[in-house]
């Protein structure tokens, strides 16, 4: 079952700081290691404070395997992340 999370965030100076915590969170929910999780929550969060817009919408469908986040606003094509499970090593 795929469900979908739409999030749309005015041009205020807390919105990357808000993308950055919900995308954190997803990527930890998703099975993403914690730094791998803060360093994606970061990459959206950069995308969004570089739209220069009045609305920066983030769509993240979640599905059992991965993640995928859209972020878009403006004209411009905006900017697409896919969230997975990171695989872990044997030490």
């Amino acid at each position: 079952m795929e469900r979908t999370i739409t999030l749309r965030l005015p041009n205020t100076p807390g919105r990357d700081a808000i993308a950055r915590s919900l995308i954190t969170a997803l990527a930890v929910k998703v099975g993403m290691a914690p730094l791998a999780a803060a360093r994606a929550g970061g990459s959206v969060a950069a995308a969004a404070a570089a739209m220069d817009t009045a609305e920066v919408t983030i769509v993240a469908a979640l599905s059992d395997s991965a993640t995928v986040v859209r972020v878009t606003g403006g004209t411009g094509p905006g900017a697409t992340f896919t969230l997975e499970r990171t695989p872990l090593r044997s030490v």
